[in-house]
């Protein structure tokens, strides 16, 4: 279970794929839930924006 969860999470930081590559092999692959594998995938995609508006000074 945690290495489909540690899967869908590496797999939604590759820029082109992100959530929409990220949900199907999380579910499909690694038989998660839909709301696991969007929740998993979510959280990458939200550390990435509140790290980028540390970087570059901006408010969300």
């Amino acid at each position: 279970m945690l290495v489909g969860y540690l899967a869908t999470f590496i797999i939604s930081m590759i820029p082109i794929i992100e959530l929409r590559g990220a949900i199907p092999v999380g579910v499909l692959t690694f038989h998660l839930t839909y709301v696991e594998a969007f929740i998993i995938s979510f959280i990458r995609k939200y550390n990435t924006c509140i790290f980028y508006s540390k970087i570059y000074k901006t408010n969300i």
